[in-house]
């Protein structure tokens, strides 16, 4: 009993590799209020919904650093509700472009996330190196309605299996779509049907020795 106990134990807190990503919720009541980003290597997605007003992002960089940048809309909105995201750097008189995406002028593409099973349209990614400095990004779209997620840094976060769980419904609930439908997702019912299994032939051993 206690070497299943183990197994349980090594499958829901060890870090496992292919879970890569650390889903954060994104709350901006206000057009005032801006999420400030401490990592931005460390592959996060930001899930939020725009109401009215685009969403900001500050970041501020101390050493030269590789940056990845996309973002996303749900599967089967229209292209005004795609969202694109534009970023901008302080310098000494004002703010400087660095780098923009926008879906009416680029080609977007279907993304299925392994992790979540979603599907998303998914903008080209930015990558690039850059200098110290603060930096901002606001993901808006033509009418500042709609949910979508931004994704920064490439780095796996590390998380293990409860972990992961979490991010799937963050990442659902963000999209507004209930934690039930997480049944159907793989990291949910395969572990589910594995302890069924282990607890059916822990049943039937213990009534054989009995």
């Amino acid at each position: 009993m206690k070497f299943f106990i183990f197994l349980a134990f090594i499958f829901l807190v060890v870090p496992v590799g292919v879970f890569a990503y650390d889903a954060v919720s994104v709350l901006q009541p206000s057009p005032f209020d801006i999420s400030e980003l401490k990592d931005v290597t460390t592959e996060q997605w930001f899930v939020g919904e725009l109401d009215n007003f685009p969403h900001t992002f500050q970041f501020i960089l101390t050493e030269p650093t590789t940056l990845n940048v996309q973002v996303m809309s749900p599967e089967g909105v229209s292209e005004t509700e795609k969202v694109s995201v534009l970023m901008i750097k302080e310098v000494e008189r004002g703010v400087t472009e660095v780098m923009r995406r926008s879906a009416g002028k680029e080609e977007w593409a279907a993304f299925t996330d392994e992790t979540s099973g979603l599907i998303f349209a998914e903008s080209p990614v930015y990558n690039d190196r850059l200098e110290p400095g603060v930096y901002r990004a606001e993901v808006s779209n033509a009418e500042n309605l709609g949910r979508y997620v931004l994704k920064l840094g490439y780095e796996d976060d590390g998380g293990g299996y409860l972990d992961t769980l979490k991010d799937i419904k963050t990442l659902r609930n963000g999209l507004g779509l209930n934690t039930v439908g997480m049944i159907g997702n793989k990291y949910v019912y395969v572990p589910l049907f594995a302890l069924g299994t282990l607890l059916f032939f822990l049943w039937w051993y213990r009534r054989r020795v009995a």
